[in-house]
């Protein structure tokens, strides 16, 4: 909670400087949240969830649900009580990765895609660089392992072992009825709802093991439109214009890992974000820069070691 709280206050600075290097604009816009409940069970989790938010410095506060109306009128009068977090901000994840290779781009970095499968080039116990299918080698002092779900297949491309499995979530881009837009993020128990700057709202999740199987199914889509017109009646009458599904790569106890393998030179691994990849990449980067240029220590509840060569 500590380092997302740390992640998010870097974000307003970081997307004008992202702008400014890439002319990409990642859509970031406090719009605030909502937590909502539907039932008892829901509102006890909520209120227990209150605490982890004001021990990382994040102003929330309880709302009956009239009051949860008042700042998002979509919401459903079954909706009885809420956490509003009134800083709460979303940002487009594509845009924002592809600010991010351009400002790269114009800060000297060479970025390469589309050269097939990814693997390691190891010279004993040392990461020396990487190799792709497509026959190109790149030496590195030091490689970053960044590969989302694919982080452990990579890995073991040079023996080292990384428990990283696959998380299937899939999300519907929706086109919300003439006349209405949804202002607030609205969470529910398994449900997310994000508005967008163009009046859409992005729809999910499903959590599915399911290997590397990254088809949006009409099971998938059925399960969000049920869970999301619960929250937000309105959305009934909406247009999906497009199902999608993502991989998140997740560690056996849910926390990432940034770390330095035990007995390899050479790689850094920075993986297993789950589905808090996009709000930990701000903290992440700077974590793993410090770390590469100036020796600076790595946390110790997200070290290498969990999910590593068998910890």
């Amino acid at each position: 909670d500590r380092l997302a709280n740390e992640s998010f206050r870097m974000f307003p600075t970081l997307v004008d400087e992202l702008k400014d290097l890439s002319g990409v604009d990642p859509e970031y816009e406090r719009t605030g949240r909502i937590d909502a409940a539907l039932n008892e069970w829901e509102t006890a989790s909520l209120w227990g969830s209150s605490d982890r938010y004001e021990q990382a410095g994040i102003r929330v506060e309880w709302l009956e649900g009239d009051a949860i109306r008042e700042v998002e009128p979509l919401i459903s009068p079954s909706v009885t009580g809420g956490l509003y977090v009134p800083e709460s901000a979303c940002v487009s994840g594509g845009l924002l990765a592809s600010a991010f290779a351009e400002a790269a781009r114009t800060l000297g970095a060479k970025v390469r895609c589309d050269l097939g499968e990814v693997s390691l080039v190891a010279n004993g116990g040392t990461i020396g660089g990487v190799r792709t299918s497509h026959g190109v080698e790149v030496a590195a002092a030091t490689v970053v392992l960044a590969a989302g779900s694919w982080s452990g297949q990579i890995a073991a491309s040079a023996g080292v072992g990384l428990r990283v499995v696959p998380v299937r979530g899939q999300n519907l881009r929706l086109r919300m009825p003439m006349g209405l837009r949804l202002s607030t993020n609205v969470y529910g128990d398994e449900t997310i709802l994000v508005p967008r700057p163009d009046g859409r709202v992005i729809a999910g999740v499903t959590i599915e093991s399911v290997g590397f199987d990254s088809r949006a199914t009409t099971d998938g889509i059925r399960s969000i439109m049920e869970r999301s017109t619960e929250l937000v009646p309105a959305l009934a009458d909406a247009v999906v214009e497009q199902a999608y599904a993502g991989l998140r790569p997740a560690s056996a106890d849910g926390l990432p890992v940034i770390g330095r393998p035990d007995g390899v030179g050479g790689l850094v691994v920075a993986t297993a974000h789950y589905r808090m990849g996009i709000a930990l990449s701000p903290i992440t980067g700077r974590l793993v820069a410090d770390h590469i240029a100036d020796g600076a220590e790595l946390p110790h509840e997200f070290r290498s070691d969990r999910g590593i060569n068998g910890g």
